[in-house]
Order: structure tokens, then sequence, then C-alpha cells
């Protein structure tokens, strides 16, 4: 027995990596709430009222979904949706499922309560949602998210694990009530149709749960282009474009195209099979090879398509990062040697925090072009530095210190003081940071600050 018990210790370790990058286990009711490990899951969607894009109301959608996990200890399972599920099974055995508060009530999660040996199990629900979902011109729904919100990635759709975990999903879409040929279903995962009303959406195992892109709508609303483009490595990389009537698909295609060559150049070949970019509102939001975005913020979207979406934040702790990155290239990737802040709290939230800190565009873009001052000493760049930490961790979950270890790795550089001050708000005597890495932390009347405060007004302007 003991024996098969450690066979089974070390098959399980080896699937639960993303565990070690879990909050921890806490008391909740005087039961303990643990993390697990998702494996899969697959989720059929259908229409709880057929009638409903006939008759132009509000549609509902009815999901019924299997999500397959692994835990390594005693305890209730933890995982998110947002919806009340109408029917919940461990195993084909009725189980409540609740809404629980994380610790310093910083969000909800859902817990399955049934405190259960470690093992292998398989979670049933059945839930309905509306959100994002109109039938005004035929049934469109999409999967939105905001990262500076708690609670708005896949679990307002579906049951999801948290982003330090990546697992496979498959969705159904099953709506016989709707005539294929008038519709259009455009993912960053593969779809295959199935049958009249019916496809079959399979998204990549390394997705998280920011991750997944999934939009049905009827094709006559939206302006459609399709083309390819080459990548340094040579492949042909699909191309998707489209854009809400009023928008201009041209030129938001002939933006995708330059963004594109533009990042291969800066950070190397495009990381993802395809791309899919989708013009429809002010602001953004990214996903790993697509985007939902306007115009102007293509860019700083396809950006994180690389880091964000190329490399995935384990937490809200680590949403700064890709957020800074993103505006230190808004800004014209600048090179700065002051701090216009004396310290931050980006990185410094419970660890149990699931959204990223608004702060982390103008502090974090800041932090990065004064990053990108100290490498500059060094004989080297924020660019080039970053392009070593995308190769050495594509695909994979990250958090601050694996981008601290990655620059002190490649540049010889230790930025853990910096990072204390200005990520984790411990705070630095600003006259010792000044004597360990130079330039102008403690002027923040400097001409430097004048001019990056001005830059940011524009930027946002």
């Amino acid at each position: 027995m003991k024996i098969l018990s450690l066979i089974f210790f070390f098959s399980v370790t080896s699937v639960f990596a993303g565990l070690v990058q879990a909050p921890p286990a806490f008391e909740y009711n005087n039961q303990k709430s643990i993390y697990v490990d998702f494996q899969s899951v697959s989720s059929v969607l259908s229409l709880v009222d057929a009638n409903c894009v006939a008759n132009q109301s509000q549609c509902e959608i009815q999901v019924t979904s299997k999500v397959r996990f692994i835990q390594l200890e005693f305890g209730r399972p933890l995982f998110d949706l947002v919806s009340s599920p109408d029917e919940s099974f461990i195993d084909g055995f009725p189980v409540e499922v609740s809404e629980i508060e994380l610790p310093g009530s910083v969000s909800k999660v859902r817990r399955v309560e049934a405190s259960l040996p470690p093992g292998f199990y398989d979670l049933t629900l059945k839930h309905r949602f509306t959100e994002n979902v109109s039938s005004n011109q035929g049934l469109e729904f999409g999967f939105w998210y905001l990262d500076l919100v708690d609670r708005h990635f896949l679990e307002l759709y579906l049951p999801t694990n948290f982003e330090f975990d990546q697992f496979k999903l498959r969705v159904t879409l099953k709506f016989p009530e709707l005539n294929s040929s008038d519709y259009r279903v455009f993912s960053n995962g593969e779809v295959n149709p199935l049958g009249e009303g019916l496809w079959s959406v399979s998204f990549p195992s390394f997705y998280t749960a920011s991750s997944p892109y999934l939009h049905l709508f009827p094709a006559k609303t939206k302006k459609i282009q399709y083309f390819n483009l080459e990548s340094m490595d040579g492949r042909t990389i699909p191309v998707t474009s489209y854009s809400d009537k009023k928008n201009s698909a041209t030129l938001f295609s002939k933006k995708i195209a330059k963004m594109f060559y533009t990042y291969e150049r800066d950070f190397g070949p495009w990381p993802h099979e395809s791309f899919v970019g989708y013009q429809s509102q002010s602001g953004g939001m990214e996903y790993p090879g697509a985007t939902r975005t306007s115009y102007f913020a293509l860019d700083h979207e396809m950006l994180h398509s690389y880091f964000a979406k190329g490399v995935f934040p384990a937490n809200g702790n680590s949403g700064w990062l890709d957020e800074a990155i993103a505006k230190w290239h808004d800004y014209g990737y600048p090179r700065v040697n002051a701090m216009c802040f004396d310290g931050g709290e980006l990185g410094a939230h419970s660890v149990y925090e699931r959204k990223t800190d608004s702060d982390s565009y103008k502090q974090g873009g800041q932090l990065m072009a004064y990053i990108d001052y100290l490498l500059s000493l060094k004989g080297t760049s924020l660019k080039q530095a970053l392009k070593k930490f995308f190769v050495e961790n594509r695909f994979k979950t990250i958090t601050t210190e694996d981008f601290v270890k990655s620059i002190q790795k490649n540049s010889n550089l230790d930025i853990t003081a910096l990072i204390n001050n200005y990520v984790y708000h411990i705070p630095v005597s600003l006259e010792s940071l000044e004597n360990e890495y130079g330039g102008h932390l403690t002027s923040n009347n400097s001409y430097q600050c004048f001019l990056w405060k001005m830059r940011y007004k524009l930027i946002k302007w």
C-alpha cells in the first residue's frame, strides 16, 4: 500500500506543477479549502429558449460541463464560476457547490462542499448565463474579459480554475436553431463544424483562465478579411481581421500586419499559430493570438500576445508586469534615469488577489524605462532582456520573481531592491537606491520627470 501511495504521489506531482504557484489552502467555516489542478474542461452550450433569437428577446445560454481535476491533499476543492450552478455532481453523486469569500474578502470563489481525499475527480455542472449574449440581429455572444475587474475572465461563462493553472478546454456549440452558413465562429482555438448549428472548439492545453477567445455572430453584422503573414521562422500565419460595420476593416488589417512584423523584430517569431483581431470598442483586451480592441489600442493588445498571453501571469500580483511592458512600448520604449514616484505596491496585494493593479500602466511603464536605463549601463537593453525572458518562459505561467531572476541571470543586474520598493511596497531609502543604481530617484521635479509626465498625458490623450 505504501509503494502504491508513493507511485501515485510521484505520478501526480509531475502534472501538478502549476500548484507551486497557487495560493495557500485556508480555513472557511471550519473546513479546509484547497486549490486543485484542472486536467480538462469539456462544456456544451445550448439555448434555454430556442425561440429567443426569432423573438429578439434576451437569450439565455445553458451550459453542461465536465471538469476533470486532481488534488493532492485532503480538503474541499476550489474553482470558480460566477453563475450559480443549477446542478452539481462529483463522480456522479450530487454535491453542494457554494460561493465563499477568499481571505481578506479580496474576491469570491466556488467551493465543492465535500471534503475529499487526494485523487482524481470528475465534477459535472449545469448552469446558465446571459453575460454578453444578444439577439438583436441574430444570436451573438463572446468570451469578453477584463483584467482590472475581479472575476471577469472565463468564470463569467464556464467553470474554470485560476490563473496559475493551465488546462485543456473543449467547447461544443449546440445551436440547431441556427443556419450555419449565416454565422461565423472565430476563436484562438481550433474550430470544427460538426453539422447544422453545431461546432466544436478545442483550445491548447497551455491556456489559462484568461486565454480562450470565442465569438459567435451573424456574418452579415461584420466586415471580415482573411490573409496570411509570413513569420521570420518560415511559418505561414493565418490572420482573421474583422470589425463592426462602422469601422474600417482595411486600415485595421494593415495595422495588424505592421505590428506583427514590428514585434517579430523586437521579440522574435510570432508565438502563436494564428491571429484573430476584432475591431470593436475603445480600449481592448488581449488573448493568446487574438484581441478585441479599438484601432488605437491594437498595438498595445498585440504586444500582449508575447507578454501576458505568450508568458502568462500566474496571479493578480504578477499582472502588473505585462501591462508595464506594453505601456513602456506605448510610450515609445523610452530610457530614463529618473523615477517620478517614491514607491509603489503594484504586486504587493494579498496572495489571493486576482485582478491587476490599475497603477501598472503609468508606474509600471516608468519602472520599465528606468530598468532599460540600468541595463544600458551594462551594455545591453530591456528589449534584449525581455526577448531572453520570453524564450525562457514561453507558454509558462510566471511571477515577478521569475522576471527578476531572468534579468540577473542574463544581464548580471540585481533589481531586487528596486522591485521591493516600487512593486512590493517594501520601503527602501531612495538615497540608498540612488547609490546602488544611479540616476535621479530623489528628484521628482527633475527635467526628466517633467518630460515623463508630459509623455504620459499625451499618450493618455
